[in-house]
């Protein structure tokens, strides 16, 4: 048993997506139906290797990884403007990125939508997930209670 057999890792275009991988982790990481301990562990390792092809093993820096996202989302935008340029309707800011979930949030011009946008890392590039997987989101503040 594969860890792409138990799990389907894999987007349409056969790359791993990160954040499927990271909760192919997250389960293994307690005991799963029909699974022995040895074959878990197993897996686990299968897992982590892959995500350190995946997502590389310090082969960037935080820096990097994030110019390396904000470039890939600024590259998908519409109208692909300048960051200098005033925002539009139709320009894209990253204001948010997870990588451990394998995501981030883009502002969509200066209307305050958000779009959440999935990505995967190979070979220190940014793959951001097809366009049908992109969901809009709300950005929300609570307040904090001092108790």
């Amino acid at each position: 048993m594969t860890i792409d057999e138990m799990f389907q890792i894999r987007n349409s275009k056969g790359l791993v997506d990160l954040a499927k991988l990271r909760d192919a982790i997250k389960t293994l990481g307690k005991p799963v139906k029909g699974v022995t301990p040895q074959q878990r562990r197993a897996l686990q390792q299968q897992a982590r290797k892959m995500l350190v092809a995946v997502y590389g093993k310090k082969e960037m820096s935080l820096r990097e990884f994030e110019s390396a996202v904000s470039s890939a989302v600024y590259k998908a935008s519409p109208d692909g403007q300048q960051y200098s340029a005033p925002p539009s309707v139709d320009y894209w800011y990253v204001c948010d990125i997870y990588p451990e979930e394998g995501y981030a949030v883009a502002e969509i011009g200066n209307i305050h939508r958000y779009l959440k946008i999935p990505f995967t890392v190979e070979n220190k590039m940014v793959v951001l997930a097809d366009p049908d997987m992109w969901v809009e989101v709300e950005r929300r503040w609570m307040e904090v209670s001092n108790d």
